[in-house]
């Protein structure tokens, strides 16, 4: 559920969205998400914190990804994504407010 509301806010497409969560409950390395191995309970966790992410809860998003670490241990390469995120959200923001400062309209350069 996760994948296909992660996908809608991403996509903006329904439909798209649907045929993105069908393939990847479809793809041969799903057995691993059926069976009891911690695959699933990674990816459950990797992709509700990505979604509570982009969805700007931060508190929830960071609970959801630290529980993706404990599930798996390459799950702390999450964190860096987290951060990774987060600078990307800040620096175009200052970037613009500087250039605004100067003159210069950069409004074109960002995706809100």
């Amino acid at each position: 559920m996760y994948f296909y509301r992660l996908s809608v806010v991403i996509l903006n497409d329904p439909n798209v969205a649907l045929q993105a969560s069908i393939l990847f409950c479809s793809n041969p390395a799903s057995q691993f998400y059926s069976s009891i191995y911690s695959e699933s309970l990674y990816a459950l966790f990797s992709v509700g914190g990505c979604y509570y992410l982009v969805s700007r809860a931060n508190n929830i998003a960071v609970l959801w990804l630290a529980l993706s670490g404990f599930a798996k241990s390459n799950g702390v390469l999450n964190a860096a994504g987290y951060f990774g995120f987060q600078v990307v959200l800040i620096f175009p923001q200052g970037f613009i407010l500087k250039a605004k400062l100067k003159g210069l309209d950069f409004s074109h350069l960002t995706a809100y």
